[in-house]
């Protein structure tokens, strides 16, 4: 029961934020079997915000009076120090009044002296925050680090101009997550600089996720060769000497490319990634250009749907580039895929170029999307031709081939680029149920055995356990969003079995 009180307080989004955190701060102080149960929640996670108010936070804590108590060894600091694994240091940047940047700098030193006398710190976030020696002192003494994510930092001019890295090295850690602009180009001077003081402030002898904005920053870490597991790069520069590095990590088993950014010399580059590297690859997201990196291996889940190929960007917007390969052609390449893929995400064109289900029938999750960045073929829909727009895409899909009997979940993605087809299509279709019941049915002749169906992340289609029925329903991390889109009017709402009655009495009210 107390542990239902507890949830209750803790999570529930019922609580005005000054009630809660009146109400958690009078529990944490009401007993001892209370404060067991508390204490490790409310202290998982510190958040130093120098662009916040500590009143306006609903963390019961307040970070200065706790981190003084600490630095001066005084309980229960001390003991509820135990309890911090996550810590966020976040808007501490340079400030043009002195007086102002005085009182931040006390705070920033109170903070990083605490963060020492955090035991089992393990991951930390450094979110706009300007890193000058003080901090990097403070990075290289958490010995028990294991996550660390640098989101828009910059450093301090002394840093970057170090003729060498004198500052000690961060313990292993297992996960560096790097963000920056993402439309720095490859030879920026500044790119390097600051690539140079990340890669000699991280041990990476453990990294095992690295995850960066751009291939820029991210080519000096794989020229160390780490164990890495998974990479994620935000915007690629397709050069030689990254896929050479890349092919260097033998332990890479999910590679994501979210943005590749192709100049016509470029363009091959990813020839010099030889079909022997990268031996234990089994999860690629790529732009559909690059799909010939499949080709050959052990790849089981291949998304080529939620990536995009640019050729130019202008001004941080990236403008997509049209394929010049036909959709056969990467039809032929991912039905060269070795052993048993299970999930492929792809463009329409490429389902419709070849039987791929027929060459690969071991998948069993497949996704497909209408009107791919990279379609050089634009589909168009006026006022009222939504659900024939749907109508004929599960045409095309369910007809053009043999029926794919390994696939057993299906989604589709209706919503293709283009600001005017994407709103005709979403509020004409996205809650008419009647349609999407009638579309399942339908595609049923070319996926027979499919059990679960999407056309829209906040509905979802299922068939019982007796095969007798298709229903539907709403997602619960997608509750409030279906409830905002009904409150506006402006979908076309066609309810099957009631799913969405208790959506349009909230809204109604």
């Amino acid at each position: 029961m107390y542990l239902e009180i507890i949830d209750y307080v803790y999570d529930s989004s019922d609580w005005d934020r000054k009630d809660r955190k009146h109400t958690l701060s009078s529990l944490l102080q009401t007993c001892c079997l209370f404060r067991a149960f508390l204490a490790p929640r409310i202290f998982k996670s510190l958040h130093f915000n120098g662009g916040q108010d500590a009143s306006e936070s609903d963390n019961p804590v307040n970070p200065a009076a706790f981190c003084r108590a600490l630095n001066n060894q005084r309980e229960p600091a001390v003991s509820l120090a135990k309890h911090v694994q996550e810590c966020t240091i976040a808007d501490w940047q340079s400030d043009s009044d002195p007086s102002t940047q005085a009182i931040k700098t006390s705070f920033l030193d109170m903070y990083c002296r605490s963060l020492r006398r955090l035991p089992n710190l393990q991951d930390l976030v450094l979110c706009r925050v300007l890193v000058d020696d003080r901090i990097l002192k403070t990075l290289g003494k958490l010995s028990s680090l294991n996550h660390l994510r640098l989101d828009n930092v910059d450093f301090c001019l002394t840093i970057l101009a170090a003729d060498a890295f004198t500052w000690k090295k961060t313990s292993p850690i297992r996960t560096l997550d790097w963000r920056m602009n993402i439309f720095t180009g490859p030879d920026d001077i500044d790119v390097d600089k600051r690539a140079a003081v990340v890669t000699a402030l991280v041990d990476t002898a453990e990294l095992q996720y690295l995850i960066g904005s751009n291939s820029a920053q991210i080519l000096p870490f794989l020229s160390q060769s780490p164990p890495l597991l998974s990479l994620t790069i935000g915007a690629l520069h397709s050069t030689r000497s990254f896929w050479e590095a890349l092919g260097g990590i033998v332990t890479l088993e999910t590679l994501t490319i979210r943005i590749a950014v192709f100049l016509s010399e470029e363009f091959s580059n990813h020839q010099y990634l030889p079909i022997s590297s990268l031996p234990k690859l089994q999860n690629l997201s790529i732009p559909p250009s690059l799909c010939s990196l499949a080709a050959q291996r052990r790849i089981v889940h291949l998304d080529m749907v939620h990536s995009v190929e640019t050729d130019q960007i202008w001004g941080g917007a990236f403008v997509p580039l049209t394929l010049t390969s036909l959709p056969i052609d990467h039809f032929k390449n991912i039905s060269r895929i070795t052993g048993g893929i299970i999930s492929l995400q792809v463009p329409l064109e490429f389902f419709l170029a070849g039987p791929l289900c027929e060459r690969l029938p071991s998948i069993q999750h497949l996704g497909i999307k209408e009107g791919h960045d990279n379609n050089s073929a634009r589909s168009d829909a006026k006022r009222g031709e939504g659900s024939s727009f749907w109508k004929s895409f599960v045409e095309k899909v369910s007809t053009k081939w043999s029926p794919a009997l390994s696939v057993t979940s299906l989604t589709l993605d209706l919503f293709p680029s283009g600001r005017r087809i994407t709103d005709v299509v979403c509020t004409e279709c996205s809650y008419d149920l009647e349609l999407q019941r009638e579309l399942v049915l339908n595609l049923l002749v070319g996926f027979p055995n499919v059990t679960k169906l999407e056309f829209f992340a906040y509905i979802v289609w299922k068939q019982t356990a007796e095969r007798a029925e298709w229903r539907c329903s709403v997602p619960s991390i997608f509750e409030d969003d279906v409830r905002r889109d009904l409150s506006t009017g402006r979908y076309v709402v066609k309810d099957v079995d009631g799913i969405l009655r208790p959506f349009l009495l909230a809204s109604d009210s």
